[in-house]
């Protein structure tokens, strides 16, 4: 929640005022597989979160979600959203 916090907070310090579109937080395993998620994905305890900004490029997203360093960002450009986790920083593409 905090790295959705600060997206959030980042955006309306700007007077940009845009809704967060969650995508998939919390996932029961067989939706995880479904997905295409790792074994132990952060989805599977609540600490992940897919999203997407209407209008903001992912590219921008995952830079943000960088600045901010609240753990993982995978950034999905071909299917519009990133990934945020509560884990360690590191970033990646999918």
């Amino acid at each position: 929640m905090d790295i959705l916090a600060g997206i959030q907070g980042w955006f309306s310090l700007h007077d940009i005022h845009v809704p967060i579109i969650v995508l998939s937080g919390l996932r029961e395993a067989k939706t995880n597989e479904d997905a295409g998620g790792v074994k132990d994905s952060a989805h599977l305890r609540g600490g992940a979160c897919d999203l997407t900004v209407p209008g903001v490029p992912v590219e921008y997203l995952s830079k943000l979600a960088l600045y901010l360093q609240g753990g993982g960002v995978g950034v999905y450009p071909t299917r519009s959203f990133i990934h945020v986790d509560d884990g360690k920083m590191r970033s990646w593409r999918g």
